[in-house]
């Protein structure tokens, strides 16, 4: 996929799925976006990382952070990016952190940096959601 959006991303962090582009979306008369592949439900997704024996992995139960622009493909829409603690037993059972909201895809690369410094900066495993939540609310 060409001009992807460039992202800062530190280490102990893995893009499982990209497709989030630098591209202004191109609105039709019927109100859709025709290049609707830019602006759909999956967009992207970045995981945290463990370390175990000088190896990196994706652990079971992580924090993850998933974006997408919903209602997919809308010229109403706006991308929603999330962040969430994957369940374990569930991979589709997310436990929702914290979520961010906006139409303008700098303003959600800007809100994606940000959380995952404040993160690699802050986070520790044995962190609930709800302190990981209000971390990130803090000033660094």
């Amino acid at each position: 996929m060409e001009n992807l959006i460039s992202l800062k991303i530190p280490s102990g962090w893995a893009i499982t799925y990209n497709q989030f582009v630098d591209e202004p979306a191109e609105i039709n008369e019927n109100g859709s976006i025709e290049n609707w592949d830019a602006y759909k439900e999956s967009l992207l997704q970045i995981q945290r990382l463990d370390l175990k024996d000088g190896a990196h992995y994706i652990p079971e139960t992580t924090l993850l952070i998933d974006l997408g622009w919903t209602p997919e493909a809308t010229a109403s829409g706006a991308f929603k990016l999330v962040l969430v603690f994957k369940n374990p037993h569930n991979d589709m059972a997310w436990e929702s952190i914290s979520e961010f909201n906006s139409q303008d895809r700098f303003e959600v690369q800007a809100k994606i940096e940000e959380w995952l410094y404040k993160l690699s900066v802050r986070y520790s495993r044995d962190m609930t959601p709800k302190q990981v939540a209000k971390m990130l609310t803090f000033e660094i």
